[in-house]
């Protein structure tokens, strides 16, 4: 086909190259308006978004009922904050709230308290006052045993400071902790002159629960000064069982003297499972000789029994062998037979923990 054919096509030919030239330029200036609103518009979005943030749904739906800000503490009572403070506290207060790995915000929380002295962290004590859920109490609690690690004696001024309650509570049981780890003489002597009561108590028996790992005999004066009470009576079994573990005589002969049914048997018991670790015929003598029957007595021989079978398991599955028929031999029978079904499934997951003679020569 000529050119002079392609070219004589009616209407359109007679407006000439003219037109193209001017719709082209129009189309690409209307995309590119286009383009640059758009551009303008996102540029906005992320400005706004950066000076004000927005949490995800499920950090607001967890963090907000137990971490209210702390903008407005002072206005409840506590002293007004540092206009750094704040800010820290403020860029803090954001990053947990955002963050919803429990991994990486106890990170946060231990890296945020670890960084603060003692004048800062009375501070933030002040002001944690008035956060009330169990992360504020978890704060307060930590705040406390850091401050103490650094300064115990300011600690505790700041301590008889607060009102009656729980926050006072337990401020001063971190601070009995604190002081156990370092001169527990000393920290035994401040809860003593205690005044309340509760107070006193529990200073003694979280000081007493630190001591007793080292010094149990010092932690069993220590429980001998409070009231009858279950967790009194569980430091006293514990220390005994320490004690124990270096001088098992002298501390069944102890146990044997205390008054109280119900605790002479908890700590007896107690004194005879720790013995079973160096000499189980003894820790036997021990709970036939001087438990009465019953329950207590036939719990504590199988547990004796079960620390046997670890060191000697033909002997100890001997002795239940030889029990009367009974409840006792039942349980003990049981206790062997699962202890034993566990070291063989051992064996079998690791030969090398068979005996040498058991290993085929050809091997």
């Amino acid at each position: 086909m000529s050119y002079r054919n392609q070219t004589n096509h009616g209407p359109r030919d007679k407006r000439g190259p003219w037109f193209g030239y001017a719709v082209v330029p129009f189309c690409l200036a209307v995309i590119g308006f286009v383009l640059w609103m758009r551009a303008a518009s996102c540029q906005k979005q992320e400005q706004q978004r950066l000076l004000h943030p927005v949490q995800p749904v499920s950090a607001r739906a967890k963090v907000a009922p137990v971490f209210p800000s702390l903008d407005g503490a002072h206005k409840r009572g506590g002293d007004s904050p540092s206009r750094e403070g704040a800010v820290v506290e403020s860029e803090f207060w954001d990053v947990l709230a955002r963050e919803v790995d429990p991994a990486r915000k106890e990170e946060s929380i231990g890296s945020w308290i670890a960084g603060m002295g003692g004048a800062e962290i009375r501070g933030v004590l002040d002001r944690l006052q008035w956060v009330e859920g169990e992360l504020g109490i978890e704060l307060r609690a930590r705040l406390v045993r850091r401050w103490a690690g650094i300064d115990v004696k300011a600690a505790n001024e700041w301590t008889m400071e607060l009102p009656s309650g729980s926050h006072r509570q337990s401020a001063i049981e971190q601070i009995a902790l604190a002081w156990a780890e370092t001169e527990w003489a000393e920290g035994m002597a401040w809860a003593r002159q205690l005044p309340d009561e509760t107070e006193r108590s529990e200073a003694l028996l979280a000081i007493a629960g630190e001591v007793l790992r080292t010094e149990p005999v010092e932690a069993i004066r220590m429980a001998a000064e409070l009231p009858p009470s279950p967790h009194r009576d569980q430091l006293l079994s514990r220390a005994a069982m320490e004690w124990a573990s270096e001088d098992a005589s002298s501390a069944a002969e102890w146990a044997n003297q205390i008054e109280e049914d119900a605790l002479h048997l908890q700590t007896l018991s107690g004194v005879a499972l720790a013995w079973a670790e160096q000499d189980v015929p003894a820790a036997m003598k021990l709970a036939l000789n001087n438990l009465p029957s019953g329950r207590v007595q036939a719990d504590t021989l199988v547990g004796i029994a079960g620390r046997w079978v670890q060191k000697e398991p033909e002997a100890a599955t001997a002795w239940v062998a030889e029990l009367p028929e009974g409840d006792l031999k039942r349980d003990a029978t049981e206790s062997v037979t699962a202890i034993r079904a566990l070291q063989e499934a051992d064996v079998d997951r690791d030969p090398k923990a068979q005996p040498d003679e058991d290993i085929p020569s050809s091997l």
